[in-house]
């Protein structure tokens, strides 16, 4: 499983939107869920502050969302 859908499968999993994933981590602009929808949609990667905060707010370890399943 990958970064992106790792990171959707728990938020999804906590039943959480993206714009309240957004809030959690402190992205309160407009376009906050858009970031959130790069990186679960792999356009983009989270920097490593971004991804201590959405571990953080995912109640998971950062390498939860980053270690790929064999």
């Amino acid at each position: 499983m990958s970064k992106k859908s790792k990171i959707r499968k728990r938020r999804e999993e906590l039943l959480m939107t993206q714009e309240e994933l957004a809030n959690a981590i402190g992205y309160t602009t407009k376009s906050a869920s858009m970031s959130i929808s790069r990186w679960e949609s792999g356009k983009r990667k989270p920097s490593f502050k971004s991804l201590r905060k959405l571990a953080e707010a995912l109640q998971c370890n950062p390498s939860d969302l980053i270690e790929e399943d064999e």
